[in-house]
């Protein structure tokens, strides 16, 4: 047998065929459209289950890190204390090394000091006192001043003061002093 391929006659009108052609793209179009958001919408939707299961483990993580916060403050107070401890048993070491009895003079100084006088900074040396400090009036100074050289001698004078723009004068005495 002897096929031979015979052409087809197309009857239909042209505007009929580029009509269907048309709408077999358009639908192969929406079919393909539909089967990329399908394929699409799976890894989507496992994107947004792992993200919400992030946030509830965020959500139960940060409960426990409370606590923790509370104790890391704690801490840090604690070590901020121990530090100032340190520095103060080895101000008061050094000065027994010195030859000097500094809780003594510390009294002594804690007992001169004017109600308003806040001290900044205490230097004790062997025959030198050094004294800076804060106060709203300056009046306290020169109170302070006299009671410093009543007890430790007429070496320790004011080196100097200045109001300042907090509002507050800053003071300095300094000199030589008798430590008995």
């Amino acid at each position: 047998m002897n096929e031979h391929a015979v052409p087809r006659l197309n009857l239909l009108p042209q505007a009929y065929v580029l009509d269907r052609h048309r709408k077999r793209k358009v639908r192969a179009f929406f079919l393909f459209s539909l089967l990329a958001a399908a394929v699409l919408a799976v890894p989507a939707i496992r994107f947004h289950w792992e993200i919400a299961q992030l946030r509830l483990e965020k959500e139960a993580l940060s409960g426990e890190l409370a606590p923790l916060r509370a104790l890391e403050a704690a801490r840090q107070k604690l070590q901020a204390e121990v530090e100032r401890t340190e520095k103060r048993e080895a101000f008061l070491t050094q000065k027994r090394e010195e030859g000097l009895n500094p809780l003594s003079y510390l009294a002594t100084l804690e007992a001169l000091m004017p109600q308003g006088v806040t001290l900044t900074s205490l230097s004790l040396k062997k025959s030198v006192l050094s004294l800076a400090g804060v106060t709203l009036e300056p009046q306290e100074v020169t109170v302070l001043l006299a009671n410093v050289q009543a007890a430790f001698g007429p070496g320790v004078r004011l080196k100097g003061w200045e109001k300042r723009e907090d509002g507050r004068y800053h003071f300095e005495l300094g000199g030589e002093a008798r430590f008995k």
